[in-house]
């Protein structure tokens, strides 16, 4: 008993599928570094950023099914019960996602339209509609879209050989083939028909054709204003610098374009084929296995296009990295320059006391950074019994020690002065 007969899947999920969802999961990670930093946090940014967290739950969705055709897995009782039981869950996580970031383009492409077009406009949409409450209301509505695959399966499932081999099936309802006994009714058979249908046309036909057409006006847009820049510009160097940026930005945004439909697109089709045909989803195996790829493929190379075809967060990139690498180093030079030192305050008070040889209950523990360094006294001398014994002094403008009884000059000898002021630049720098 397998859990997938498909060579076509095994060679997809299992081996494909698994490399762009590492691919994908790395690459948004990098997104949300640069994304996420506190003096990047543009409204785009932050749309982009939460485009980037729902990428990366919709690709560890499919982990499972990439597992399932390895046999390792497929063999193991307490993965195929697992498998089994979360098999209407994972369809709703996959499609919900999957719906909550394509939706999120859109509202991406529109927000970068309505900026240009009208700058004021957006400034005011800006303060009553905020990323959060973007995000929040695109994950609901998707959300309860796709909550219909609750409703459309059927599973059942037995033990075998006295319990230790464990095999399942779950049907869609509108399936040629049924389990044993009466067949679900007829209204809830059509309603599984019309769910995915409805599903395929407002969650990704409709948001793919909505982005074509509001990055073309996008492009209109841009080349009206070259235009305009053309006739009013002071100089052929400035206009010709103009023109280069708006190519980039036109570069990126047909890039964009392309390959959201080309990814987005098809898995749209194959559900609408299906009710046109009359035929059922398992029909139509071979070109939903297809698809799916298709758009976790899409998801995973979103990193390429939204951020590496722009030259400005390669190099906020490369910052970025270059500054978590040097705040950790600083980290780990203060944790190692932070000593403590432990002395029995009781001892130093009681004079003729012996020194400390070791800790105790007792001991009372000073960091050298919170503003006292130790002072070792190694003259014999019977000031309240003080000989080799670690003393603690407050820093002074002067430089030097106070002590009862006796006042004796000290360098200052302190590894953090020499540290701190590196760590005050870099995080004055921080992005």
């Amino acid at each position: 008993m397998v859990l997938n007969t498909d060579e076509l899947s095994r060679i997809l999920f299992g081996y494909v599928v698994p490399i762009v969802v590492v691919f994908g999961i790395s690459g948004n990670l990098l997104n949300l570094t640069v994304l996420l930093a506190k003096k990047l946090r543009t409204r785009s940014n932050t749309l982009l950023a939460y485009l980037a967290m729902i990428d990366i739950i919709f690709l560890l969705s499919f982990l499972p099914d990439a597992m399932a055709n390895h046999q390792t897995f497929e063999m193991d009782f307490f993965f195929r019960k697992f498998y089994h039981y979360s098999t209407t869950y994972r369809l709703h996580a996959q499609n919900w996602f999957s719906a909550a970031a394509i939706w999120l383009i859109l509202i991406i492409c529109a927000d970068r339209l309505i900026g240009i077009r009208n700058p004021l406009s957006s400034r005011i949409h800006s303060k009553f509609m905020a990323p959060r409450f973007i995000a929040a209301a695109t994950i609901i509505f998707t959300g309860i879209l796709t909550s219909h695959y609750h409703l459309n399966f059927v599973c059942k499932s037995r033990t075998f050989c006295n319990g230790t081999q464990f095999h399942g099936i779950c049907r869609p309802l509108d399936s040629k083939s049924w389990f044993s006994g009466e067949r679900p009714p007829e209204a809830w058979q059509l309603f599984a028909k019309y769910s995915l249908e409805v599903q395929a046309l407002v969650i990704v036909f409709l948001p793919v054709l909505l982005v074509v057409l509001s990055n073309g006006l996008l492009l209109w847009t841009l080349r009206q204003r070259t235009q305009f820049l053309k006739m009013g510009a002071v100089s052929a160097e400035m206009t010709s610098n103009q023109m280069k940026k708006e190519q980039r930005v036109t570069f990126t945004v047909c890039a964009i374009v392309t390959c959201f439909s080309i990814t987005q697109a098809p898995s749209a089709f194959v559900p609408v084929w299906i009710a046109v045909s009359g035929q059922t989803q398992a029909d139509f195996s071979t070109a939903t296995i297809i698809t799916s790829t298709m758009v976790i493929l899409g998801k995973a190379l979103n990193f390429i296009l939204f951020c590496l075809s722009s030259a400005n967060f390669r190099q906020r990139l490369l910052f970025r990295t270059k500054e978590l690498a040097t705040n950790s180093a600083i980290k780990t030079n203060l944790q190692a320059s932070t000593k403590w030192l432990s002395v029995d305050f009781k001892s130093l008070s009681r004079p003729g006391s012996r020194p400390v040889s070791r800790p105790s209950s007792r001991l009372s523990l000073w960091p050298m950074d919170a503003g006292y360094e130790p002072v070792h006294n190694f003259s014999h001398s019977p000031v309240h019994g003080c000989a080799r014994a670690a003393m603690f002094r407050r820093r002074s403008t002067a430089g030097h020690a106070y002590m009862p009884g006796r006042v004796r000059s000290a360098p200052r000898l302190d590894a953090l002065d020499e540290i701190l002021p590196i760590a005050r630049v870099t995080s004055s720098n921080r992005v």
